[in-house]
């Protein structure tokens, strides 16, 4: 909208002429404040609360006349008596690339539209001026004269402040009691005053429960909350002597696996959910997130930290299980009620280092059809000891375990297994109680695995099947064996795939009573490796290479421009490259193969 259509007629067009010549004058001087006093004196001085900056600022002069002055250009853009026309002129502009515009303390009568992608400001003092909110539009409101914001999404109020009351609403309904006790969306709220643990009910406000025995204080709210309720135990660390019963549909949340601590006291589970009554009916719907629990292996302590029978439906994430001898999480069920569709996901299990007993996850008969995800286990006799059926395991690094993986039942699959320095056979699969059987296992990372064990151990006892069995992907250097497959008897041992394997250099499969045609697979050995190697002499560098034979080809270079020729000889095992020129220890940067 051009300024110049905007000056009222009764302007005497001389004095119109006369202003403008001077505004140019003063422009080029430098003084552009005397701009200001020939607009009715506008001052550029805020009104707390600041806005900040403003694409477009509005304002009156002369009792009559509006003005929508450009805050990037200092034009003044928009200039009318009606103030309709000019904030309705800055907002359609600002919605097609967004901005705000602020309208100063004045006396309005104007009826605008506040579109799409734009802030409207409203200073305290501006009065007269109604806002309607465009079909569709998100866009934010805030009107310091009725001390009130606004924020609205497609064209729906999605919250709405009083500056004055401090109240606040959300989609239309007062928030504000929410925002002043968070722990109301909580049945309860744990938390530790010193050595008393209370527990504040989440609708009256009030300590219903306190003590010093916070497995107690714990219990009492699991056992007072109702179907749906959740429970929230703030920071600190919380002693436990007695097992805490976890109920149906009754969740717990922490305030982060590293700040709110179980901490047990007694050789006792911490967590324990189990069959309604002592009857075989499934216990359900539980959610455990965001909390660490401590075992205290100094005390001795072999119960399992979290102890589960005839569970269903459930979610256990963002976990820390730590400082504990024996099993991590136990899960088991019993015929006509087993444990099934649970996840366990994002969960940090590390045992005892000294002792190394127990499995990280101990999977039960009649526990079956559950999920894992983003599992890391450490220091344990087992990663998993699966005993169950049908579980799926995704991401899943066992570190520092005797067996990586104990199978002795049919039905695990998993992908993404990264199996790091474990201290025996890194899989192994025993037949000797049940058949086992549908094993698929593929994406299998072993990172230095002892010498004397293979990657996978299969045993199969006689009388017993091992079949249908699938395993592919595997890749790992340092074994003695790439696997080794164990029958005796009459056990059975057929339809087993595995393929893809990367073998370690000189390693190869073990048959013990079982014809290496039973194997439908491709192995396949590495042929191209590379790698860096400082100086082992002050002429040579000497390193292992991994592959399957002598190399056939060798490729250096250097991190240094002084070496001026190089030469290589290998083994079956190694590459030595001698240099020319070197006056310092330096990097070697090799590739090699192996293609006979």
């Amino acid at each position: 909208m051009n300024v110049k259509s905007k000056i009222p007629k009764q302007i005497d067009t001389k004095i119109f002429v006369i202003a403008i010549s001077l505004m140019a004058i003063i422009s080029l001087l430098g003084v552009g404040y005397v701009a200001s006093v020939y607009v009715g004196q506008v001052t550029e001085v805020w009104v707390q609360p600041p806005f900040g900056e403003a694409s477009y600022i509005i304002g009156q002069y002369n009792s009559t006349y509006y003005y929508a002055k450009n805050d990037t250009s200092g034009n003044y853009d928009y200039l009318s008596s009606n103030d309709d026309s000019v904030i309705n002129s800055a907002i359609t502009v600002l919605s097609t690339n967004g901005g705000s515009a602020y309208c100063k303390a004045g006396s309005y009568s104007a009826s605008v539209t506040l579109k799409d992608k734009v802030r409207l400001v409203i200073e305290k003092g501006a009065t007269g001026i109604t806002v309607n909110i465009d079909t569709g539009a998100t866009c934010w409101l805030e009107d310091y004269n009725g001390a009130t914001k606004y924020f609205y999404s497609s064209g729906s109020l999605v919250w709405k402040e009083d500056l004055a009351s401090g109240e606040f609403w959300w989609n239309s309904q007062n928030r504000t009691d929410t925002l002043q006790h968070p722990e109301a969306s909580y049945s309860y709220m744990i938390s530790m005053d010193g050595s008393v643990c209370k527990a504040k009910n989440g609708s009256t406000g009030q300590i219903d429960y306190s003590g010093t025995d916070a497995s107690t204080v714990i219990q009492s709210t699991i056992n007072d909350s109702t179907d749906g309720e959740n429970i929230f135990i703030k920071t600190g660390t919380y002693e436990i002597l007695t097992s805490i019963l976890v109920k149906s549909n009754v969740g717990i949340t922490g305030a982060g696996r590293k700040n709110t601590i179980l901490r047990r006291i007694a050789d006792v589970p911490i967590l324990r959910f189990y069959e309604k009554d002592g009857i075989s009916e499934n216990q359900e719907n539980n959610l455990i997130e965001n909390i660490g629990l401590d075992g205290r292996y100094g005390y001795n302590y072999t119960s399992n930290l979290i102890e589960i029978t005839q569970l269903k439906a459930s979610i256990f994430r963002n976990l820390d299980l730590f400082a504990y001898r024996g099993n991590g999480i136990y899960i088991k069920g019993v015929s006509g009620a087993k444990s099934f569709w649970n996840t366990f996901e994002d969960i940090l299990l590390e045992g005892d280092s000294n002792y190394n007993t127990g499995a990280a996850i101990y999977v039960d008969s009649y526990a079956i059809d559950s999920w894992l995800y983003r599992i890391i286990a450490g220091y344990h006799k087992y990663g998993m000891y699966f005993n169950g059926g049908a579980w799926y395991l995704n991401d899943f690094w066992p570190v520092h375990c005797e067996n990586a993986l104990y199978i002795n039942k049919s039905g695990l699959r998993g992908e993404r297994i990264v199996c790091d320095t474990c201290r025996g056979d890194s899989i192994y699969i025993d037949s000797s109680a049940n058949d086992v059987q549908h094993i698929h296992l593929s994406k299998i990372h072993f990172i230095d695995p002892p010498a004397g064990y293979s990657l996978i151990y299969i045993n199969v006892s006689s009388g017993r099947y091992c079949r249908d069995n699938f395993f592919s992907d595997l890749t790992g250097f340092g074994s003695t064996y790439a696997y080794i497959i164990d029958k005796e008897g009459s056990g059975t041992f057929d339809r087993t795939w595995i393929n893809g394997v990367f073998m370690p250099t000189g390693a190869s499969g073990r048959y013990n009573n079982v014809e290496p045609s039973f194997i439908i697979g491709d192995p396949r050995y590495i042929t191209e490796n590379s790698g860096t190697a400082t100086n082992s002499t002050a002429t040579t560098f000497v390193f292992n290479h991994g592959l399957a034979g002598t190399p056939t080809g060798v490729w250096a270079s250097f991190n240094s421009t002084e070496i001026t020729g190089w030469t290589w000889t290998a083994t079956s095992t190694e590459i030595t490259i001698t240099v020319v020129g070197m006056t310092a220890d330096r990097t070697c940067y090799w590739t090699a193969e192996y293609k006979p």
